[in-house]
């Protein structure tokens, strides 16, 4: 992530503080690979918060951890704007875009919607979406009506009849089989069929 060495032994202990994983556990000395998605998002994103950035993109990771963990983020990202001036934060949480943005850019479906004050643009985006929080969802496709109904059932009004297995004579003949029976041990074993 661009740090040397000394950068990471000096920071090592803050990284791993920051990111809560040893809470409950020595997880920092297991292979990452071993670690949930949330774990492994909290510890990246507490390396990056470790640097110096002139400019830091977040994508979401404010959206993994406990509320405790997001707090610290929230804070961490307020010092990384005073000190790089430019954090790119992408997330759907009005909340976390409240308390850490002084701009914000609505993109919907690829489109920049509108750009200006974070007050001005989630005002209009909770318009938009009907209320805080509440991503637009695609209305459900309505669902296919039945080609046909069902016959009732002669016995129990309103069921449907089940359908009937045909007769055996008019099922397909199934190809004789040979018998065999299980193996004693004293047949001597098949010989390879030549090549």
């Amino acid at each position: 992530m661009g740090m040397s060495r000394e950068q990471i032994r000096e920071r090592y202990q803050e990284i791993v503080d920051f990111s809560g994983i040893n809470e409950k556990g020595d997880f920092i000395t297991l292979p990452m690979r071993t670690y949930s998605s949330g774990m492994a998002a909290r510890l990246r994103f507490s390396i990056a918060a470790a640097k110096d950035h002139d400019v830091l993109l977040i994508d979401e990771a404010l959206a993994t951890g406990d509320r405790k963990f997001q707090k610290r983020s929230e804070a961490r990202i307020r010092e990384l704007r005073k000190e790089a001036g430019t954090v790119f934060l992408v997330s759907h949480s009005n909340k976390s875009i409240r308390d850490t943005c002084d701009r914000v850019l609505w993109l919907e479906r690829g489109e920049l919607r509108m750009d200006g004050p974070t007050d001005e643009v989630l005002k209009e985006y909770e318009k938009f979406t009907g209320g805080p929080d509440r991503a637009r969802k695609p209305k459900p496709k309505p669902k296919p009506k039945p080609k046909a109904e069902p016959e009732p059932h002669p016995e129990q009004p309103g069921r449907p009849e089940r359908p009937q297995q045909p007769e055996r004579s008019q099922q397909p003949e199934r190809p004789e089989r040979p018998e065999v029976g299980p193996r004693t041990g004293s047949e001597p074993e098949p010989a390879p069929e030549p090549a």
